[in-house]
């Protein structure tokens, strides 16, 4: 088990230290869209530069397309993908959970991780 738990802690640490890069090299003012905690955490980012299910208006609740018109009024740039039960990206975009998932009409893959401890990781890009 310890095993396990170590490989869904080196996950998490990949694509937060992907994603702190990726926002480092963006726009000042980019933000991230993560449900993760550890990712959050791991990232060595500031809070203001995340966004997450508990905090969207209920307007942007509706649908997939109201949420992406959310995330880009927010200045989201990139999403991670971590299915949960509460997440509104795991609602509305299921296959972004796909492993053959390299990108769709509003997402972009940047870096994938595995964990057989808990649920895979994937870090997009919004286009």
């Amino acid at each position: 088990t310890l095993g396990k738990v170590r490989e869904d802690f080196l996950a998490h640490q990949q694509i937060a230290a992907a994603l702190a890069r990726s926002l480092n090299e963006s726009s000042l003012g980019a933000r991230c869209f993560s449900d993760d905690v550890a990712v959050r955490a791991l990232s060595g980012l500031p809070p203001e530069r995340f966004l997450r299910s508990a905090f969207v208006p209920s307007v942007a609740t509706g649908n997939g397309d109201d949420f992406l018109a959310w995330l880009r009024k927010q200045n989201a740039a990139y999403l991670v993908f971590f299915p949960t039960e509460d997440s509104l990206p795991a609602k509305f975009f299921p296959e972004l959970s796909r492993k053959d998932q390299e990108s769709s009409n509003n997402f972009k893959l940047v870096s994938f991780a595995r964990s057989s401890f808990g649920p895979d990781i994937w870090l997009y890009r919004l286009r």
